[in-house]
């Protein structure tokens, strides 16, 4: 009876308790139900991110593919334009020397030089002019040399719109000892026949045919061209001079046979003698720099659009890595939401397992306290018979029972405990094994990141190094270059001081020679003018005549009197020996003391025999000097040039290094961004 309202007691306490159990196992299941709907949108959400992120980390290294393209792109464009304008630098200073050297009359005589300067007076001089001869007519390039070699000397010369100013600039280079000059005057020039000549059998074509100049101009080139006919070569031209001796031929290599059957041949051994190939030059050169500016402009367009390019590809690669990196903190968030949401459905499968197992245990109770109930009331009238015996047996048996009942509840709470304890660490296990699979694949994907980085900081550190060592060889470069023009401008001017002083000294003796060349030129024809007295000095005068060939080279015979700088010498001598001048006859011609003349020769000849022998050697070595200050004067282009682009390299290398230095740094930068924040979580 004891144990039939104790076990009655216990189910009737149980019962509220089994009511709780069915409440909470009713909200666990529908926790863990909501967890798990939970769980499975957030693995969706997570197999979107990581397709997301996949997509993205796919599309960086094609990214990072175009922006070195476009770098590479970028680099060939630069070393085109590099390129481009060192053609250019070249091109431009050919042309201004070029110009420089025509603007300067370069290659005609020393006179004609002057004469376009305008002499002491280009505000007058200059409007008189039309021009050199050479740079108003033009010749098709193959045919320069032999065109220059039919002009011959007239090539030097200077044509002038009217002929009132030829006397005037004649006696300015002649009193300023400027060197020859020749003069074509308009009004002195004959036409030549208009005549159409027939061509010899043989010949290319006439002079005037390959000849362009302006209409004004037209008679006066075929004056001096009308019967030069032109030949493939020397011997041609031979064969055709004794068939057409009134003709002249100029061949193709330059060489000329003239009307009076004269050949000249030969060449001057001077870069840039050629006036008409100057001007060929400076045709082309300009043609050339015009092209180049084009391409240079093309470049520069390529260059920008290029570069535009490369700020594009590079924008879109920061965009794509900083998507990426934020894609891949969704990733991860998504990832540690997804593992405390399995957690959490652990946990609500463990709470709605346990509430399970406590009420299936307490439906077993319950059930089997029924039936025990049962059995102990079908026993209860069995057992009042042994009431006796059994309260006889109850002081043992109660210790023992109650010893067993607590035993029993024990054996059921450790039971529970360990239930409890291995679905505990079955849950941790299952999330052990969830938590190592993206943990493995997170680890080798860092593995390939840093394998990467590593990498990359090895091209950088590499790239870094050779540009180190190139820019230390330009340095070096450099130096020797400074050193070398140092050396060769100390050697320039100590040059230029010799070939001044050799030009001053060369000048002195020739102005000096030509005075007493004039002197004794004067002296000669005041002596031809004593015809009255031929017969008594015929021997005198040809002893004299002897002399005069042995020590001055000079045919008396060919000799052209010249009254008038006679008449000047002798005024000249008597003033500078400060005596009257005598008075001039009716006539205006000056009357001559022999006395004086004797004693004026006799003092010019002391002067000549003081002076000594002639330097015949002076104006070859004023050529040698020439064409060494010529030489020279090249070197130090060259070596202007030379380092005006080493110093356009170092400013390039210099950029090139600051902008690679810039862009390796930002990709640092981004790299160490992405990094620290894998690794510590945070910005």
């Amino acid at each position: 009876e004891t144990e039939i309202a104790g076990t009655i007691e216990r189910r009737t306490a149980t019962q509220p308790r089994l009511g709780e159990l069915m409440a909470s196992l009713g909200e666990a299941a529908a926790a863990a139900a909501l967890v798990a709907s939970q769980l499975g949108a957030t693995r969706t959400t997570a197999e979107e991110r990581h397709t997301a992120l996949q997509d993205l980390a796919s599309k960086i290294p094609t990214a990072e593919e175009e922006l070195g393209r476009q770098q590479q792109q970028l680099r060939e464009a630069e070393a085109a334009l590099m390129t481009s304008d060192r053609a250019l630098a070249e091109r431009q200073s050919r042309l201004e020397i070029l110009q420089q050297l025509n603007a300067e009359g370069a290659g005609l005589t020393e006179g004609s030089q002057a004469v376009l300067r305008g002499l002491d007076h280009p505000d007058r001089i200059l409007p008189a002019l039309h021009g050199a001869l050479a740079s108003l007519i033009e010749v098709d390039e193959e045919f320069i040399p032999a065109v220059e070699a039919a002009l011959g000397r007239n090539l030097h010369a200077i044509v002038l719109r009217n002929d009132a100013l030829a006397n005037e600039i004649i006696a300015t280079v002649t009193a300023r000892k400027l060197g020859q000059t020749a003069l074509i005057a308009p009004g002195l020039v004959a036409s030549a026949p208009a005549g159409a000549q027939k061509l010899p059998a043989g010949a290319i074509a006439w002079a005037t045919e390959k000849v362009h100049a302006p209409a004004d101009l037209e008679p006066l080139v075929r004056h001096l061209l009308g019967n030069v006919a032109l030949v493939q070569d020397l011997e041609q031209a031979q064969q055709l001079k004794k068939e057409f001796p009134a003709l002249a031929f100029a061949t193709l290599n330059g060489d000329l046979i003239s009307a009076k059957g004269v050949i000249y041949g030969g060449r001057v051994n001077e870069e840039n003698s050629s006036l008409f190939a100057r001007k060929a030059q400076i045709a082309a050169l300009a043609a050339e720099h015009r092209a180049l500016l084009d391409e240079q402009q093309n470049l520069r367009q390529k260059h920008e659009a290029i570069q535009r390019q490369l700020e594009a590809a590079a924008d879109h690669l920061e965009d794509v890595r900083e998507q990426h990196q934020g894609a891949r903190g969704d990733h991860s968030a998504i990832a540690l939401q997804v593992i405390a949401l399995d957690r959490e459905l652990h946990e609500a499968n463990r709470k709605v397992d346990a509430f399970e197992w406590e009420r299936t245990t307490l439906d077993q109770q319950m059930s089997s306290s029924a039936e025990r109930v049962a059995q102990l009331e079908n026993d209860a009238t069995d057992q009042r018979s042994f009431l006796e015996e059994a309260r006889a047996r109850q002081t043992t048996l109660q210790s023992t029972v109650e010893s067993a009942r607590l035993r029993d509840e024990e054996l059921t709470e450790q039971l529970s405990e360990l239930r409890l304890a291995v679905a505990t660490e079955r849950q941790r296990h299952e999330g052990l094994r969830s938590q190592r699979r993206p943990m493995t694949a997170r680890q080798e994907e860092l593995a390939e990141l840093i394998a990467s980085r590593r990498a990359d900081i090895a091209n950088y550190q590499s790239r870094r190094e050779q540009q180190s060592i190139e820019t230390a060889a330009a340095e070096r470069s450099i130096e020797e270059n400074s050193a070398e023009l140092s050396k060769a401008e100390a050697a320039v001017a100590k040059v230029a001081e010799t070939r001044a002083a050799h030009l001053s000294e060369v000048n002195s003796l020739e102005s000096d020679l030509r005075a007493r060349r004039k002197a004794l030129s004067d002296l000669h024809e005041a002596r031809g003018k004593e015809e009255v007295r031929q017969t008594q000095t015929q021997l005198k005068i040809e002893s004299l005549a002897e002399h005069v060939m042995r020590r001055y080279q000079v045919d008396l015979a060919e000799f052209a009197p010249d009254r008038y700088a006679f008449t000047k010498t002798y005024r000249a001598q008597i003033k500078q020996r400060g005596k009257a001048e005598p008075e001039p006859a009716e006539d205006d011609a000056t009357t001559f003391d022999e006395a004086q003349l004797r004693e004026i020769v006799e003092q010019l000849t002391r002067q000549l025999d003081a002076m000594g022998p002639v330097n015949l050697d002076a104006v070859h070595e004023y050529d040698e000097l020439e064409e060494r200050h010529t030489f020279l004067e090249t070197q130090s282009t060259d070596l202007t040039n030379s380092r005006r682009e080493l110093l356009d390299v170092i400013a390039r290398i210099n950029q090139t290094t600051e902008k690679l230095f810039e862009e390796t740094f930002a990709q640092v930068r981004i790299n160490f961004r992405e990094m620290f924040g894998e690794l510590f979580g945070g910005g």
